[in-house]
């Protein structure tokens, strides 16, 4: 039910006997099967089941998009607008840039504090945070859809965290359409739609 690529595709394929198809995004799913007897005759009414995919993190963040390429199906480096998603550990990060201009230093892009492409699996567990590990950026995406995902845990509890969107390089498409979707616990606990230009940074919350 997600458009274009919700899945990693059938293994080996959609018409093998025995085949497998792993999610990459949560919510829910819904399979149909075709079947034909011996002589080739199509049963009358399709096979259906809906699988819902819960997440089991106790944080998981993913980031989908989209753009105003002219291919929405194409894939390559210049293909779509690159967005990227930041996680930072808002008691700790400070980078000492104001990129918001409200006279306040942001997290965003702190070499410790902040997880995101370039800092993908930070250990925060070195610095006295409680948690065993810091998050980790499981899934990088650099053209338009996605999705980039985020996991964490156990997280550091009581602690302030806070998320945005950096549109990295819109690569000459213009804005972009991102949704942020925020699961607790397996549970959805907020989901947006933003419009984001070309160096522009979304505070998601």
């Amino acid at each position: 039910k997600y458009s274009p690529m919700p899945v990693s595709g059938f293994i080996p394929n959609a018409v093998s006997e025995t085949t497998t198809v792993t999610p990459i995004l949560a919510g829910e799913y819904e399979f149909q099967l075709d079947v034909w007897d011996a002589n080739g005759v199509k049963s009358c009414t399709p096979w259906t089941q809906t699988v819902l995919v819960i997440p089991a993190d106790a944080i998981h963040i993913e980031l989908t998009w989209t753009d105003k390429s002219p291919m929405p199906m194409e894939s390559g480096p210049e293909a779509h607008t690159d967005l990227d998603l930041h996680f930072a550990h808002g008691d700790l990060a400070d980078n000492g840039y104001d990129l918001d201009n409200d006279g306040l230093n942001d997290p965003w892009f702190d070499a410790k504090w902040d997880c995101f492409w370039f800092n993908s699996k930070p250990n925060w567990n070195d610095q006295g945070v409680v948690a065993e590990d810091g998050p980790h950026l499981v899934l990088h995406k650099t053209d338009g859809f996605g999705p980039e995902i985020l996991r964490y845990n156990p997280p550091e509890t009581p602690a302030n965290y806070r998320i945005a969107v950096h549109g990295w390089d819109d690569k000459e498409w213009g804005e972009a359409y991102p949704m942020v979707s925020i699961y607790l616990h397996g549970v959805l606990m907020f989901q947006h739609n933003e419009t984001v230009n070309d160096k522009d940074l979304w505070e998601v919350g």
